[in-house]
């Protein structure tokens, strides 16, 4: 699911969604973050701003 996460944040990120809210959501699935680890605001915030996270 990593190689999707980009993509799914940016589409929570369309619809709205605050990005604790993404963090949280991910958390609640369940999705490990890149280093199994979990989400959070800073995170989300960050992939947004990335622009190597678009092309996924």
């Amino acid at each position: 699911m990593q190689s999707n996460a980009g993509t799914c944040i940016r589409q929570l990120h369309g619809d709205c969604v605050s990005m604790t809210g993404i963090a949280k959501l991910l958390n609640a699935e369940g999705i490990a973050g890149k280093n199994g680890g979990r989400w959070y605001a800073t995170t989300i915030s960050k992939i947004l701003a990335n622009d190597l996270h678009t092309l996924e």
